[in-house]
């Protein structure tokens, strides 16, 4: 026991900043733990603007394949025009190879939101 303040009290474990002259644990952290807790800080704020920029990274290439997407379905539909338009004119086998590339196209574009169903909601304007 102290003079005045009575029985000196065990350390408590795992409190930063623990004062063993008065058994209390409110003490500011030591300028090492300042230091580490300081470092800690500084890498996980690195970590997440790392994170942060590769994140919109996949999202500016998403965009840029739903644009790519939307692009060639474009190209599909003018193709089928073109198609129509060699099928009026009387040239049929001109209309069904256009038709041919068309179908084979969208037949690709498909199979490849099939595999994404992301793409798909994406360009269909789920997203």
């Amino acid at each position: 026991m102290t003079d005045q303040t009575g029985p000196e009290q065990p350390p408590a474990p795992g409190i930063t900043g623990y004062c063993p002259a008065c058994g209390r644990g409110d003490v500011a952290p030591t300028a090492e733990e300042y230091e580490q807790q300081r470092q800690r800080a500084e890498t996980a704020e690195a970590e997440r603007k790392t994170l942060g920029q590769t994140a919109l990274g996949y999202q500016q290439r998403a965009w840029d394949a739903e644009a790519a997407i939307t692009r060639v379905r474009a190209v599909v539909s003018q193709l089928h025009a073109d198609a129509a338009a060699a099928r009026a004119d009387g040239y049929e086998t001109s209309a069904f190879a256009i038709d041919g590339s068309a179908r084979r196209i969208t037949y690709a574009l498909e199979s490849a939101e099939q595999l994404t169903p992301a793409a798909t909601q994406a360009t269909d304007g789920h997203s």
